[in-house]
């Protein structure tokens, strides 16, 4: 509020210590020096702005339970949809279903989100569902076609462990890992 005082004291100024006969020059002159100060009013907004910008806060560490993983999404869709009810948990596709002529896990064509319609959106949230994900989302070191049968992703430690006990009664082979997720804006 003190800056557009300080601009217009500014522009008055301005305003008066510049005569002109007929009055024109000042008024362009005028909106000449508005135009400078509006445009670095908007360039020191957008400078603030970015320089808020935290990029650790863009990411989370969660544990991401993982029961299998593999190159064909069909046998792990099949074995995901055997292990539902032994493991007691919903299967959440968010959507996404297996294109075969993309050979990719993607949303509808139609799907509300545009910008990711027809295209891979990972699971970021956190979650107590079983759900097929490309495992290069939470461990970088897999190869980009790898996908695996995801059992939940959770913030707290104690919470997960719990929920990979129960897992691993079922699915001995089952793991957990750290996962640093990003949760940023994706558009």
């Amino acid at each position: 509020m003190k800056k557009r005082y300080f601009i217009a004291l500014l522009l008055g100024i301005f305003c008066f210590s510049c005569s002109s006969p007929s009055g024109q020059s000042a008024i362009k002159d005028t909106t000449a020096v508005a135009t400078l100060a509006a445009d670095t009013f908007a360039k020191k907004a957008l400078t603030d702005t970015s320089s808020n910008f935290n990029e650790e806060e863009a990411y989370a560490n969660y544990q991401v339970i993982v029961i299998d993983t593999n190159n064909s999404y069909h046998s792990l869709n099949q074995k995901m949809f055997s292990l539902k009810a032994k493991l007691g948990m919903d299967i959440d596709s968010m959507g996404r279903y297996y294109n075969k002529q993309k050979d990719r896990i993607v949303l509808p064509d139609n799907d509300e989100d545009e910008m990711y319609a027809g295209e891979y959106f990972p699971r970021r949230e956190l979650s107590k569902t079983l759900s097929l994900e490309y495992m290069n989302q939470y461990l970088p070191t897999s190869k980009p076609k790898t996908i695996g049968i995801i059992a939940g992703i959770y913030a707290n430690a104690l919470e997960a462990d719990s929920a990979f006990a129960a897992v691993k009664q079922v699915v001995p082979k089952a793991f957990k890992l750290q996962s640093k997720i990003y949760i940023g804006c994706m558009h």
